[in-house]
């Protein structure tokens, strides 16, 4: 079982290199911040990124969009520079044969996501980890992503026809989506291959592809802000320490 804790006081964006905490071997740190840096922030922020960074967020047509990536790619990086002590140039960040972004150099594991107007960045020292985010809200075609996601025991929790359906859809994503950034997988592994059980307010995955799952992962449900639903991917047990990024 997962330890998990808030911390009351907030990392300013701009004190991070002195205030990040130290990372243990046993914990993992999950940062959650809204998408909302003015001006003074988001030019900052886009000095810390690559070329290629700032060439793919101008691929983005909406202005937000773009802004909304050099805010959460700048604090990733700005994080990655203080947690491993680095000039935050030297932060190189590479994509795996799996599709899943590693530090290079440096033995140090991250994940980030972000959904609506708040993303959610995970670091940890000993092992690989998955964090999805998704703000509820409602779909148009929630009966064929609920057909073509989920299992019949899955369907059957969901429960469409009663009330708050909406935030169990969105908490089963979000654990389907937070295996799926821990193994890298992504795209090419259909949710429906995947089976889990969630029960009170733990949950654990049952079977992939149709097999037992033997393998000692843990998933943590994260209190992320109202209107949001996040989970935790990670293997064995971790203490898990949540804090905010003004």
């Amino acid at each position: 079982m997962n330890n998990l804790r808030h911390e009351n006081v907030p990392l300013d964006l701009f004190e991070i290199r002195r205030g990040v905490p130290v990372l243990n071997e046993n914990e993992i740190h999950v940062w959650f911040s809204e998408l909302d840096a003015d001006e003074h922030k988001l030019n900052y922020l886009q000095t810390l990124l690559s070329q290629e960074e700032i060439a793919k967020a101008q691929f983005f047509l909406e202005k937000k969009l773009q802004n909304n990536y050099v805010h959460a790619r700048g604090v990733l990086k700005e994080l990655l520079s203080a947690y491993c002590k680095i000039p935050k140039g030297k932060v190189d960040i590479r994509i795996s044969d799996s599709g899943k972004p590693f530090l290079n150099n440096h033995k140090l594991y991250f994940n980030l996501t972000h959904s609506g107007n708040r993303f959610g960045i995970a670091v940890s020292k000993t092992s690989e980890v998955g964090l999805d985010i998704e703000r509820v809200r409602s779909l148009h075609d929630f009966d064929q992503m609920i057909s073509l996601n989920f299992t019949p025991a899955e369907q059957k929790y969901i429960d469409k026809k009663s009330a708050g359906f909406e935030n169990r859809f969105f908490e089963m994503w979000t654990l389907k989506e937070s295996y799926l950034k821990l193994t890298g997988e992504g795209m090419r592994r259909n949710p429906d291959t995947l089976e889990f059980c969630v029960i009170n307010t733990s949950a654990r995955l049952i079977s992939v592809d149709g097999i037992q799952n033997t393998k000692t992962l843990n998933f943590v449900f994260i209190q992320s802000g109202a209107g949001y639903k996040a989970t935790l991917a990670v293997n064995g047990n971790s203490s898990v320490v949540v804090s905010k990024i003004n």
